[in-house]
């Protein structure tokens, strides 16, 4: 089966961004992921509109990781994605109980 690229674009960002910042070149990850570069970015930006990423001058950076987990385990439920980034530091995220829900 095979998933939107909303869910396979989040699993790639925690794996690609351990340290809650994703740089990965946008013509590898699409071609990684098999999308075309222009609806990788279409994605990138939606991401970024709902609060998910914030855009810098190197990359983004994960603004909100929870959403980004619940976007992976829709993809694979089996999968506990929690315990892939136990070790990941959440100190600079934003884990209050409204930033858990996705961005209407």
């Amino acid at each position: 089966k095979t998933y939107p690229l909303t869910n396979r674009l989040a699993s790639f960002i925690l794996l690609a961004a351990p340290n809650g910042h994703y740089k990965e070149m946008h013509g590898n990850a699409a071609e990684y992921l098999g999308v075309s570069y222009r609806h990788l970015l279409f994605v990138l930006a939606e991401f970024v509109q709902k609060g998910y990423l914030e855009k810098t001058n190197k990359g983004y950076h994960v603004m909100n990781k929870e959403v980004l987990i619940k976007l992976t385990k829709e993809m694979n439920s089996e999968l506990n994605v929690s315990s892939l980034f136990a070790n990941m530091d959440t100190s600079n995220y934003d884990t209050s109980p409204q930033n858990l829900k996705t961005p209407q």
